[in-house]
């Protein structure tokens, strides 16, 4: 299973960032400092050589979005950070999609050990009620009560 947003999308995303972050005379540091995010991780982002986390990523979009509105601009920032959310909520679904298999998968093995679990159950008791006797007593048991013979351990 891919649990990874399309590299594609990621990139595309990434350059944008950088061309969002620039177009609003925001340096990798002036943004760091806003958003709390260090600024290697932007630049290690811009640059394609990181993921980015969900959380860094709408911190960075936050401040550029205030960025933009305090500018007069419209909404191409808030419209962008819904681009990225919308990737990344398909990423997420389609790996929930993947769990709720393997979970499924789980739930028939689980079922299948406890019917294996039940059948040792069942032999074991078998087996104890065939050694005991009507007497709920071991047959050894019974042997040296007959014969007063004391157990030796």
């Amino acid at each position: 299973m891919d649990w990874t947003i399309d590299i594609s999308e990621l990139i595309r995303w990434q350059k944008a960032l950088k061309g969002v972050r620039e177009r609003f005379g925001m340096s990798q540091e002036s943004l760091s400092k806003e958003s709390g995010v260090t600024r290697s991780v932007i630049a290690n982002i811009e640059s394609g050589r990181s993921s980015v986390s969900v959380e860094d990523t709408i911190r960075m979009y936050r401040v550029l979005e205030l960025r933009e509105r305090a500018k007069g601009g419209g909404d191409e920032v808030a419209t962008m950070l819904l681009g990225f959310l919308k990737l990344v909520r398909g990423s997420y679904e389609r790996n929930l999609v993947f769990i709720d298999g393997k979970l499924q998968s789980l739930q028939k093995e689980r079922e299948a050990y406890e019917g294996w679990l039940a059948d040792v159950k069942s032999e074991e008791k078998q087996i104890k009620v065939a050694r005991t006797g009507r007497s709920g007593k071991s047959k050894d048991q019974s042997f040296r009560e007959k014969k007063g013979v004391a157990k030796c351990d």
